[in-house]
């Protein structure tokens, strides 16, 4: 969104430095006036011409398309780049009902033209023109490698969240946008920076980009490795310790989004010590008045404070397989507790059998266990009219989540 900003002020200078301060007024004021009929088209307009073609898929596809390419050419001929013009496209698409059906529809075409994107970013460096650059590039690359995730557990721990969040989240900004490479290349465009300038930014995105997949991939082992360096990022009394909860609870759930939520609310919540480290869930947690630990279950000393020896079932929603894999290697520690049950959720039948093989009770696959409760809804009733109570059950939830 910054970016964007940026390339709209930039509309306003013509060349070189000269900045002048009509034309920067007149491309802002031509920016907010383009955001403002986007925003009025796409919550107008746009979703009722959609509603009307979305029963043909094909139609749907192009229309979509030919919107994105009209908006892009209008913005152009109002005289800022081709991306404002696709960025704002998006923003009004994003308002319609269908945006889902069109992501999913200009899924291969996006990934295609990704693709392209980074083909050109590859070819576009110059080799010749990064001598004397190195030292620059390798500063520069180690500064967003590590400095950036540094910044963000400097300020997760600010904000009061344990060390292992803040670091989850650090490495997942450990790279250089896209988006700062346009930005870049308009600069070099308006006469701004040189060819070298370009060349270094487009090395340190490459490098960044490659080498914070592997970050991200393995965060989960780097963490535990480096877990004790990283105490001083995350405060004594932490936002997650500050949270009362009654302990001894016989039923534990982890994780209380849609599927969770649909749990708790058919169990007696008196029994009920729900675990999550959302603070918009924990909000709704409150409201709700459930008992809560407000934390990361795979962290020891929130694992510790649930106090599972005193539980009799535990269900995890966390989709997270490997968070889920090191849920069971604690478990295995508890003393005393072979009666305990344990559900846990698999996003695929390859993950359920793993599972199934490591001694979980149950494994909760979405699409199964609901074609399952529906199932024998049905059978218990021929009549259907348990329909109509499960449509008055999900629509009060739904409306309580919008209430929220």
């Amino acid at each position: 969104f910054v970016a964007v900003l940026l390339l709209i002020f930039l509309a306003g200078i013509k060349n070189g430095n000269q900045i002048v301060p009509n034309d920067i007024l007149i491309a802002i004021a031509k920016g907010i006036a383009l955001f403002a009929i986007m925003l009025w088209l796409g919550r107008r307009i746009l979703p009722k011409i959609l509603d009307k073609i979305a029963r043909s898929q094909e139609l749907l596809f192009i229309t979509s398309l030919a919107w994105c390419f009209g908006m892009a050419a209008i913005v152009v001929k109002a005289g800022f780049s081709i991306e404002i013009g696709g960025f704002l496209a998006g923003l009004a698409l994003a308002n319609s009902s269908e945006h889902f059906q069109i992501s999913a529809r200009i899924r291969s075409l996006r990934d295609f033209f990704v693709l392209i994107f980074f083909v050109i970013l590859g070819s576009s460096l110059i080799f010749s023109n990064l001598s004397g650059l190195t030292l620059p590039i390798i500063i520069f690359s180690l500064f967003v490698l590590i400095g950036n995730p540094l910044i963000v557990l400097i300020i997760m721990g600010i904000m009061g969240y344990r060390k292992r969040t803040g670091f989850l989240c650090g490495v997942t900004v450990a790279q250089v946008s896209e988006f700062s490479l346009i930005l870049a290349a308009f600069g070099y465009k308006l006469g701004h920076i040189t060819s070298k300038e370009v060349s270094l930014i487009t090395a340190v995105g490459i490098i960044t980009i490659t080498l914070s997949t592997y970050l991200i991939i393995h965060a989960e082992r780097i963490f535990r490795k480096i877990s004790s360096v990283l105490s001083p990022f995350e405060r004594r009394k932490s936002k997650e310790e500050s949270i009362f909860t009654k302990e001894g609870k016989s039923i534990i759930l982890i994780g209380f989004h849609r599927t969770g939520q649909s749990i708790a609310m058919n169990l007696p919540k008196e029994k009920i010590l729900v675990v999550d480290f959302d603070p918009e869930i924990i909000g709704q947690l409150r409201k709700k008045h459930f008992d809560f630990i407000f934390g990361d279950i795979v962290d020891l000393e929130i694992f510790e404070r649930a106090n599972f020896e005193n539980a009799e079932l535990v269900i995890s929603t966390n989709p997270d397989f490997e968070d889920n894999l090191i849920l069971l290697n604690q478990f295995k520690n508890l003393k005393n507790r072979p009666d305990m049950k344990i559900v846990i959720r698999a996003e695929d039948e390859k993950e359920a059998k793993i599972l199934y093989s490591l001694g979980v009770d149950y494994v909760l696959l979405p699409h199964f266990t609901s074609g399952q409760y529906l199932g024998k809804s049905i059978a218990v009733d021929p009549q259907l009219n348990i329909l109509s109570q499960l449509k008055e059950k999900d629509l009060e939830l739904m409306n309580n989540n919008k209430n929220l």
